[in-house]
């Protein structure tokens, strides 16, 4: 790989005769960086052996120039350019490298043959002996399953084995195979010799064989993990977590008593007892430094009502739980109101009329409700739609008609005299109208006789002479057009 070491580019501590610092290029400069980078590696995982610290370093070297890399490796630049921070992220979350160690298992072995060993070893001495060579495999599935990783031997005084040259150094030696993304072989070779002290194994017999290894890579518990299942729950349903089958699930459900939990591992069947949203929960307890996680799906039931409406007034109804507003317009006029619930099919819809005053006609048809009124009119309507596999939902509809012109009759309770005074609707609607509209009243008492009236011609305020009346609760009746504007009045003397 490559390393920092232009010429007049490294600058060291050491003084020239200029006054200035000196430079250094070349390896002499390249070398030490990388020996910098090997020494954070350590200072962040002092337990890591010489073989980690070259393949941190190789992985995280950057493919600089427009040079050609085979399996990560070009002739110009070797592995590319050390780049010690990406080195240092191996060794921090999401990243994690383990080291573990396992024993071999006996392949198959060569026939009687000669063996040379060019240099003397622990217990062997350097010469050319007979024997057979004993190949030692182990397959190894590999432990982080996810996006980036890596796994290379550990070797010199980490793992047993030698190599299958029959000119042999006697160094230890792991070669890679069959290398999928879940599995890697890992072969070694071992020797049965014919010695001056008998038949012995070298460096150790078959089922002695050790293969030490690292793997950095993101651990299922650092995956993020999903819990699966429809968005909306009628009745019962099936929710699972795609966590690995190692991790320790918990189900949990907020607001209490809005469903049942009947967990079994990674899933959990899920029976609504209360209509309303909740939010399902799966505690994953990933082990280690992988701690609790808590993942979470907001589940509704029956969306809740919306419909569009036109004619006297147009707009769309919220899809929510509370009561709808419309207002209408002072002119007499029909109105139309369409209702549904989206994402589910095959409603049926019923109408009930709960409130209001001076409505005139009103008709239902299935998820429909047409009806006509004037100023001063509200109409309270409930529809309930019900389904045939998530139970039913009710929508509350208020509709009022605002006068052109609205009216005030003061003092109330009044004892000598009252006065009727008229206001314009202050509206974009009503901008086109008269400041004044004339009116007439009619002032009645409880049983309907009608004892005083008058009218306003200018609309102007008009005041009511009252003093011959025995103190009781009377009605006045304001008259604009067609519209009959009903009003309470208190006498006391």
């Amino acid at each position: 790989m490559v390393a920092p070491g232009v010429t007049d580019l490294i600058y060291t501590t050491k003084k020239v005769s200029t006054g200035g610092e000196g430079t250094f290029d070349g390896t002499s400069a390249a070398a030490p960086v990388v020996t910098g980078i090997a020494a954070l590696l350590k200072s962040q995982k002092p337990n890591l052996h010489r073989d980690d610290l070259e393949q941190l370093i190789k992985i995280s070297a950057q493919k600089v120039g427009l040079y050609n890399y085979t399996d990560g490796y070009s002739d110009q630049m070797g592995y590319g350019r050390v780049n010690a921070g990406k080195a240092m992220s191996y060794l921090k979350p999401p990243f994690m490298l383990e080291q573990y160690a396992t024993l071999g298992e006996f392949v198959n072995y060569s026939p009687r043959q000669q063996f040379t060993f060019t240099r003397s070893g622990d217990f062997l001495v350097a010469g050319t002996y007979w024997g057979k060579r004993y190949k030692v495999k182990k397959t190894i599935q590999k432990a982080f399953g996810v996006g980036e990783n890596y796994i290379w031997p550990r070797i010199e005084g980490a793992s047993t084995g030698w190599s299958a040259a029959t000119t042999n150094d006697q160094e230890t030696y792991i070669e890679t195979a069959n290398e999928t993304s879940q599995y890697i072989d890992f072969v070694t070779y071992v020797y049965q010799l014919e010695t001056p002290n008998g038949v012995q194994w070298h460096p150790c017999a078959p089922e002695q064989v050790v293969f030490a290894y690292s793997y950095v890579g993101v651990k299922d518990y650092f995956r993020p993990v999903f819990v699966l299942g429809a968005d909306r729950l009628c009745t019962t349903g099936l929710y699972q977590i795609d966590a690995p089958a190692y991790m320790n699930v918990t189900w949990t459900a907020y607001p209490a008593g809005m469903v049942s939990l009947n967990p079994s591992g990674n899933q959990v069947t899920v029976t609504r007892i209360a209509s309303g949203d909740f939010s399902l929960h799966a505690h994953t307890d990933r082990g280690g430094t992988g701690g609790t996680v808590v993942t979470s799906k907001n589940i509704t039931g029956l969306t809740p009502l919306t419909g569009t409406y036109w004619g006297g007034a147009n707009g769309t109804i919220a899809p929510d739980y509370g009561t709808t507003y419309i207002q209408g317009t002072p002119d007499y006029t029909q109105y139309h109101l369409r209702m549904h619930i989206d994402y589910m099919q095959g409603a049926s819809y019923s109408w009930q009329i709960t409130g209001g005053n001076d409505y005139g006609f009103v008709d239902f048809q299935d998820d429909e409700a047409h009806w006509t009124m004037g100023g001063g009119a509200r109409l309270e309507l409930q529809v309930t739609a019900t389904t045939s596999s998530c139970g039913s939902i009710t929508k509350n509809i208020v509709i009022e008609s605002p006068y052109w012109y609205s009216y005030a009759a003061y003092p109330n309770p009044s004892s000598d005299t009252f006065v009727i005074s008229q206001s314009k609707l202050q509206s974009e609607d009503a901008k086109n109208t008269p400041s004044k509209k004339p009116f007439e009243y009619k002032l009645f008492d409880k049983n309907g006789k009608k004892l005083k009236e008058g009218k306003s011609l200018t609309g102007e305020s008009v005041t009511v002479d009252v003093k011959d009346m025995p103190a009781d609760n009377y009605f006045l009746h304001i008259t604009e057009g067609k519209e009959i504007i009903k009003k309470q009045i208190v006498i006391q003397h």
